[in-house]
């Protein structure tokens, strides 16, 4: 929580993980998250059981460059962005 709360989006980036994503080993999940790194994204990962896959950039313009690059070839595609926590 202390790394969310200092804003080191890059360290807790890197501790995102899923174990189900390595169960399943799901070739279209793979290519995506690697994608998503080839865009920008600190780190992707696959969220719960599937098949959302999300990546966390470090600015709104790489997430937007994403968005635009993954609209081409999804139709649910969606930019986000985080929620403060008092």
């Amino acid at each position: 929580m202390a790394l969310i709360k200092n804003n080191n989006l890059k360290e807790v980036s890197s501790l995102l993980y899923n174990d189900f994503e390595k169960l399943l080993n799901i070739e279209e999940i793979n290519h995506i998250k690697n994608e998503l790194l080839n865009c920008g994204a600190l780190n992707a990962c696959m969220s719960g059981s599937g098949p959302t896959v999300y990546g966390i950039f470090s600015s709104k313009n790489k997430a937007k460059d994403a968005y635009d690059y993954f609209k081409r070839s999804f139709r649910d595609v969606f930019l986000c962005k985080p929620c403060r926590i008092k």
